[in-house]
């Protein structure tokens, strides 16, 4: 069988019947079109599927006399499957629920056609015919009736899902058959079960095969003879078995088995590749987390030796600013004024070391700041740092413009803390006699997020520092010009990288600096 799909062995189109059309119906519509099946719909919508099986339940009494209409015997909400299905895992489905009739689905699941045991004999290869070789390996036993029997009894046979025909015998052997589809052509008659017999009824003369026959040219009889099935009889023409479509294709079952042996094998190879790769993975995991476990150990020394330094360095800082202030007083206004320049330049580098030093302890703090990520309103946050920086705007005469912000994930504190830093240096970083024009807004980024800049028409920065101004306690400028450590700038950086984002500056001296940076959407 060279066809993998359900796709490659469908024929189409379906026939469908309404739900409450008359059984009388059915039984005419798949008379004429010696059809075995009929999808049944409602509104337009599938909603079951009748067979000949039903058909002849409805008039053997193992369904109700009182029905009328199709919907009181189709078998409801059939089971369907796409047309790409593999060909051998639809027959795997059919014989698991024991149907012979298979709705297949287009991309839309809508029905377009219904595979059956005939579809897949038309498509079997003769290879498949020589591995089974004869009839006997797969004929199905017999279900005979004598010529007098009623017709009924026959019905009773055939409402059973394992019998699909009767043979009618007499003491010469096998003279005729009763097969579903036969039973439909008689009741569409108006045949009574029970006033005729089966000899009366039956199809004659058979068609029959040795048991001994090829199973190739028994399927080529079938196909010659346009029928399902036919008698197998022993020397002496006696009926011992039946050979449909049904047992010819039971084969495929073998074949299932070695398609299901060549999946297993590909999924172990499969699995070999993947226990390789996840053992690759642990041991890669392994190392990783060596190298975090020795960064943590190294980043938890930094922040001790941080706290020791700043409080060691803080100590005598004190010290020495306190006994500037004890100099001061006891001499009051006794001190030379050259020793006044000298106390004065004293207290002000003791100052400035203790500005480093807070400066230094903020800046380890950035680098171990990773909060809980919340969604956050950007324009309270500037909200923040506008109050915070308010005696600076009033002493600069400062106009800060902000433009509508999106909300980012981040943490409102973090936000605050950038804003602040950019504003502040914006400000802080003026032309001589022109007051502070600062503008921030936010466009959407191509990747995701946001992209803020803060711009203002300040001094500018020359293009060769653009990077270097985000290092720790990196200065353009003497701190005697612009008050400063340095500092802010590195924090900025280490906290948008914190938020997944990067810190840029675009800038020429004396038009003003755009500072940008970005922030993940929520």
């Amino acid at each position: 069988m060279s066809t993998n799909t359900l796709a490659d062995i469908l024929r189409g189109p379906v026939l469908s019947i309404e739900a409450d059309q008359r059984i009388e119906d059915a039984l005419r519509l798949m008379s004429e079109r010696r059809i075995s099946c009929l999808l049944v719909t409602r509104q337009g919508a599938t909603c079951g599927i009748v067979t000949e099986k039903d058909l002849v339940r409805s008039y053997s009494g193992v369904t109700s006399h009182d029905r009328n209409v199709v919907a009181d015997i189709m078998t409801e909400a059939p089971l369907t499957v796409p047309a790409s299905t593999d060909h051998l895992e639809a027959y795997r489905l059919m014989t698991e629920r024991r149907i012979r009739h298979l709705p297949v689905t287009d991309g839309q699941g809508q029905v377009i056609g219904i595979v059956t045991e005939s579809d897949y004999v038309r498509t079997l290869g003769t290879d498949y015919y020589i591995r089974l070789k004869d009839v006997a390996s797969v004929m199905a036993p017999v279900s005979s009736l004598q010529r007098a029997a009623a017709f009924s009894r026959a019905l009773e046979m055939l409402s059973r899902s394992d019998v699909s025909c009767v043979v009618i015998a007499d003491t010469e052997g096998a003279c005729g058959i009763l097969t579903e589809r036969d039973v439909v052509r008689l009741l569409r008659q108006g045949v009574d079960p029970q006033s005729v017999t089966v000899g009366e009824l039956m199809t004659a003369p058979i068609v029959t095969v040795s048991r001994d026959s090829s199973l190739l040219d028994a399927s080529a009889l079938l196909a010659e003879r346009r029928i399902r099935r036919v008698v197998v009889v022993d020397e002496g023409n006696r009926p011992v078995g039946i050979l449909s479509q049904h047992e010819i294709v039971k084969g495929l079952e073998n074949e299932y088995i070695g398609h299901l042996e060549g999946v297993i094998a590909d999924k172990n190879q499969a699995l070999e590749e993947l226990s390789q790769t996840r053992w690759s993975l642990e041991e890669q995991s392994r190392l990783l987390q060596r190298t975090l476990d020795e960064l943590s150990a190294a980043h938890a020394g930094l922040r001790e030796f941080t706290k020791i330094a700043a409080h060691d360095l803080q100590e005598p800082l004190r010290g020495m600013l306190i006994h500037c202030q004890v100099l001061e007083r006891q001499w009051g206004q006794a001190m030379p004024e050259t020793a006044k320049g000298t106390l004065g330049i004293i207290v002000d580098k003791a100052e400035r070391a203790r500005q480093l030093v807070r400066d230094l302890v903020g800046f380890s703090g950035a680098m171990e700041r990773i909060e809980r990520l919340d969604d956050v309103e950007t324009m309270d946050t500037v909200d923040g740092a506008l109050a915070l920086l308010r005696r600076q705007i009033e002493e600069t005469g400062a106009e800060v413009t902000v433009v509508a912000l999106p909300r980012v994930r981040a943490t409102r504190a973090m936000m605050v803390e950038i804003f602040t830093c950019l504003i502040g240096n914006a400000m802080k970083f003026r032309r001589p006699q022109v007051a502070p024009r600062i503008r921030i807004e936010a466009e959407p980024e191509p990747e995701g997020g946001w992209r803020f800049t803060v711009s203002d028409n300040g001094i500018g920065i020359e293009s060769e520092y653009n990077d270097q101004i985000f290092g720790l306690f990196k200065r353009l400028h003497p701190a005697s010009a612009y008050p400063g450590s340095g500092v802010g700038l590195a924090i900025c950086r280490r906290l948008v990288e914190l938020l997944g984002g990067r810190i840029w500056v675009e800038s020429e001296p004396g038009q003003g600096s755009r500072f940008h940076f970005t922030v993940a959407a929520p």
